[in-house]
């Protein structure tokens, strides 16, 4: 036999060690009566490698597929090495669960060996860590080691590192190691109990490689640790959970309260860092002078410590905590098969900040991390991005996901516990299901024989590729679909909300933005009775400042109505990251918009080490340096929010409504950051600065007692929102603005993808999901009768209205008509789609509108494009001017146009995407005004003041020069307005230290 070949290459019988092996074969000879000499040969072989020739090591092929080890993978994904080979074994020699260790010699430079037994120590959930509280009182490491050859371990050491830098070193001493037998060591640890020396690296190193190769298995790798008999098992394959090992928590009970009132929140300052927490006092009084009518929040966004509960009760005065919790370890979930799949049947890779909760196992996860944080003493809790996966098309086609589905069709899940408030049936709250759910934004239920199903335990969601080329019952299927994840969705978001309570807590969410992929519902996840403060995100160039100007009114509204608040999260540079790509001032009028607009916290991210800046406050060169210029993001924004909220300026009333969907149940865009909801009047009223508010269809009802003028393009419409519009129509003086197909474009529930659409993307703030969808026109069941007659005709236009007045175009191609109903209220037709007019028609449509029904218009003329926002306050107008429209940062969205990953090398505040100054703005606006007569304006960004007297008619004529945004504050001129005019130049005088383009006049 050769010495060298694989003894199980030759006896395979056996998944055993060879000594083993042979000792199973003699006792199997012994039994028999050696029938011929081949047998008793071969009993002597046995006998010979039993007690006579040394034994032979096993040559297992050390890779991944020569594991024999059933849950390998539970394990491969907690063992980490770049220089040592492993095989995962069922059993060795009599012990089960084997780690096989290829060391393989080298001639090239020697570098340790090494490998670790705990892969990594971010304390997220799933993890594959030494669990925190095993790490805390850990106080013996133990193993045992099988070798050919003891001169293997010459130099081998097992390291045990510590939170805090420290390590101790164990040699495996080589007296007791025999060849092809397991030896037991033991090693006590000589630190247990503090959380800065917490265990929570075990690594194996060898200093230097063996003279040939060699074979080495280890087993039994264990932690015993205080208050437990069972120690803890390094090769454990059970859930990886930041609880284990916790007999008793380090805190029962929250060591701070939760603040009582409005909120600053700084997002990334390590409370824990010797050297940033040595800066929280310093912050705090700064704060706390600059804002004292607020609450502050330091929240960074890591699993926190064992320390940190000594650090809470430092915290000075006025200043709480925040754990911000964000992404999970995808290795076990893919271990266990428990990541969520799509439509084609790939398997998620990893959720990046997403959260998906259908899978129990999950669930499990998230709930364990805000249990082991609330043993530290943490009471407030936020989820960074609560967004369901949307990179790639959909998800959630996994067989977890499927199951939650068809327990929400059944109406046997938990349910939601909703705040009343909401209008038609759920007006009460309490406890409503998934179809209650559907029927508040459909009109209506599905029963199983709709989809051909016999019960709801058939149901499956077809993927868009399959609806895309389907049928009715296809397209129906696609969106219950959607239905279903936007309410798994709110499910865990109620969750989180109950596992936060259960520790007297409370738990918040940021939220970006409430879209078709990502699951987001806002208005049921702010009248959630569990939920915390959910926190609308705004990032990327003042764009987005569109759609929250006309958009969020309906989303206060419905948090207001629940008793309830949205707050408001920024980021300082991209991802939070790197150079803020708005100027400072900028930043202040960004905050202040949407403070203004009615969020009521504010929270940016991320401090990252910009507390180095605030040692120096203010530097003597504010422009050069980027940790302070990234202080300033913040602090401009604060003074911005704050000052909208303390001077109660607002967003004023309107009686001017756009009606549309929401993206629950649909495919439409969202709303938070624009408005390209489909044929929506949206664009078109916002381009002719018509201070629209938009609302959903599924709320209407809501509006009408205030509306005057109802612009309605629901992508669908209901028979009820046109029962409700014609009752609303029997009122005097009313008009209703519709298009197109829109009176015959009929909610039933179905998602009518084009042929050929295979997997729909977000790919910008500002694209059109309808875009993927065919129309269907119902011409029998028209929303409003007295359009029956209208038909398609070629180019996307609509025929005439009999008896209508033609306001634009003629009979044969008419553009806009008018049909005047005897209550003396009237129907306005759009004969064509408002997104297929080109701007000469849409500002002669406008035109025509606006005089005859007295549009309201925030200005009426520019001399160069603009956007423009018109807010109120108490002895004051306000009105917002943005000039930069043509500039890269003015769009919404992220792109290198924000100048992502730009650190301090980098740092160039002249090349800001979005800047404040701006030569060669040359801007004249024609702003209304209540009367006529002197108006006292004062410029915030330039500094100017001066007395500007209306026309005739009512307008004030403002001028923007070189500056890329402009806040005017202007009323009639009193004595008493000068005294409001210094409280404003005291607040633009605290933005200098941060602003350095602030003119300084």
């Amino acid at each position: 036999m050769d010495r060298e070949a694989p003894v199980h290459a030759f006896l395979p019988r056996y998944r055993c060690s060879p000594r083993r092996y042979a000792q199973l074969l003699t006792y199997e000879f012994s039994m028999s009566y050696f029938p011929n000499t081949k047998t008793s040969v071969l009993y002597l072989l046995c006998i010979y490698l039993v007690h006579i020739a040394p034994p032979v090591a096993s040559r297992v092929h050390a890779d991944a597929h020569s594991d024999t080890f059933q849950e390998a993978a539970l394990l491969r994904y907690r063992l980490s090495s770049d220089s040592i080979d492993f095989t995962l074994l069922e059993s060795f020699d009599g012990l089960p669960k084997v780690v096989m260790l290829h060391l393989k010699s080298s001639q090239e430079e020697a570098k340790p060996l090494r490998l670790s037994f705990a892969s990594t120590d971010m304390r997220i959930p799933f993890s594959p860590i030494i669990p925190p509280y095993v790490g805390l009182h850990a106080k013996r490491i133990s193993l045992k080691v099988w070798v050919e050859d003891p001169g293997c371990l010459a130099g081998a050491t097992i390291v045990a590192g510590r939170e805090d830098g420290t390590q101790e070193k164990f040699s495996f001493d080589p007296s007791p190691v025999q060849a092809y037998k397991w030896t037991t060591f033991s090693w006590p640890l000589a630190m247990s109990g503090e959380p800065a020396s917490r265990l929570n690296c075990v690594e194996l190193v060898l200093e230097s490689r063996p003279r040939t190769d060699a074979f080495a298995y280890l087993a039994d790798l264990n932690i015993q640790y205080h208050g437990q008999q069972e120690p803890y098992d390094l090769l454990t394959t059970d859930i990886p959970l930041l609880t284990t090992g916790m007999s008793t928590p380090l805190e029962t009970n929250p060591v701070r309260s939760l603040p009582v009132r409005d909120t600053l929140a700084l997002g990334g300052f390590d409370i824990h860092d010797p050297n940033a927490a040595k800066q929280i006092p310093i912050l705090a009084t700064l704060v706390k002078n600059e804002f004292p009518n607020w609450d502050f929040i330091l929240a960074p966004v890591w699993t926190p410590p064992l320390s940190i509960h000594k650090e809470l009760k430092k915290l000075p005065e006025g200043v709480y905590f925040q754990f911000q919790k964000a992404r999970m370890d995808p290795g076990y979930l893919h271990a266990v098969d428990a990541m969520p799949c799509n439509g084609r049947g790939e398997v998620l890779d990893n959720f990046s900040n997403a959260v998906m909760g259908t899978h129990p196992v999950i669930q499990e996860g998230l709930r364990d991390q805000i249990d082991y944080a609330a043993s530290l003493g943490i009471n407030n809790f936020k989820q960074v991005d609560m967004i369901w996966p949307y990179r790639n098309g959909r998800w959630g086609y996994d067989d977890a996901s499927v199951a939650a589905y068809r327990k929400a069709l059944d109406g046997k899940d938990e349910g939601l516990d909703i705040l009343p408030g909401l209008p038609g049936k759920l007006n009460r709250g309490g406890m409503i299901h998934f179809w209650d759910y559907y029927e508040y934004y459909h009109g209506f239920r599905l029963q199983p024989a709709d989809l051909e199903l016999k019960n709801w335990d058939e149901y499956s969601p077809v993927s868009e590729q399959t609806a895309a080329n389907g049928g009715d019952r296809e397209h129906l299927n696609l969106g219950l679909y959607i239905q279903l994840y936007h309410y798994q969705w709110l499910l865990q978001a109620q969750r989180f909300g109950r596992w936060a309570k259960a520790h007297n807590g409370t738990h918040g969410y940021t939220l970006n933005p409430e879209d078709l992929g990502n699951g987001g519902d806002y208005v049921f996840l702010v009248r959630l009775a569990d939920a915390g403060l959910p926190y609308i995100e705004y990032f990327g160039g003042p764009a987005v400042l569109r759609g929250a100007y006309h958009n969020l009114p309906m989303y206060i509204h419905s948090a207001e109505t629940a008793g309830r608040k949205f707050g408001l999260i920024m980021e300082i540079g991209q991802t939070g990251h790197g150079q803020p790509y708005l100027a400072p001032e900028i930043n202040y009028l960004y905050a202040f918009e949407l403070a203004a607009g009615g969020l009521r916290s504010y929270h940016n991210e991320w401090v990252a080490d910009m507390w180095k800046a605030i040692t120096a406050f203010p530097p003597a060169s504010p422009q050069k340096d980027f940790l302070f210029d990234r202080w300033s993001a913040w602090m401009t924004g604060a003074l911005g929010f704050v000052f909208a909220r303390e001077e109660n300026i607002r967003r004023p009333n309107t009686r001017v409504f756009n009606i549309s969907t929401r993206p629950p149940g649909y495919y439409v865009s969202s709303w938070i950051w624009g408005l390209s909801q489909g044929p929506s009047f949206g664009p078109m009223l916002a381009q002719a600065h018509v201070p629209f508010m938009q609302w959903d269809r599924a709320g209407m009802s809501e509006i009408l007692a205030e509306a005057d003028i109802i612009f309605y393009a629901p992508p669908y419409g209901r028979q009820e929102d046109a029962q409700r519009l014609r009752q609303w129509l029997q009122n005097p003086g009313k008009s209703l603005m519709l298009h197109s197909n829109v009176p015959f474009s009929i909610d039933d529930g179905r998602a009518r993808l084009l042929p050929g659409v295979e997997n729909v993307n977000y790919t910008s703030a500002e694209q059109h999901y309808t875009d993927y969808l065919s129309e269907r026109n119902d011409f029998d069941h028209a929303l409003f009768p007295e359009l029956k007659s209208v038909r398609p005709l070629e180019n996307g236009a609509w025929s005439a209205l009999p008896n209508a007045e033609i306001l634009l175009g003629d009979r044969d191609r008419p553009l806009l008509s008018r049909l005047h109903l005897p209550s003396g209220s009237s129907i306005y037709y759009l004969h064509t789609s408002p997104r297929r007019m080109d701007a000469g028609q849409s500002a002669a449509v406008v035109d025509i509108l606006a005089r005859r029904l007295h549009l309201p218009r925030t200005i009426t003329a520019s001399s160069s494009p603009v956007m423009a926002h018109r807010f109120s306050a108490p002895g004051f107008e306000v009105l917002d001017i943005w000039t930069g429209l043509d500039i890269l940062g003015f769009k919404a969205g992220y792109g290198p146009h924000l100048m992502p990953g730009r650190e301090a090398e980098d740092f160039e505040p002249a090349q800001r995407p979005y800047p404040l100054l701006l030569p060669g703005v040359d801007v004249t606006i024609e702003v209304p005004v209540g009367e006529a007569g002197d108006y006292r304006v004062y410029a915030f960004f330039s500094g100017n003041e001066c007395v500007v007297p209306s026309s005739p008619d009512k307008m004030l004529s403002l001028k923007i020069s070189n500056i890329s945004a402009e806040q005017f504050f202007f009323t009639v001129d009193t004595p008493g307005v000068r005294e409001k005019i210094k409280m404003l130049k005291k607040q633009r005088a605290r933005l200098f230290p941060y602003s350095p383009d602030l003119p300084r006049n």
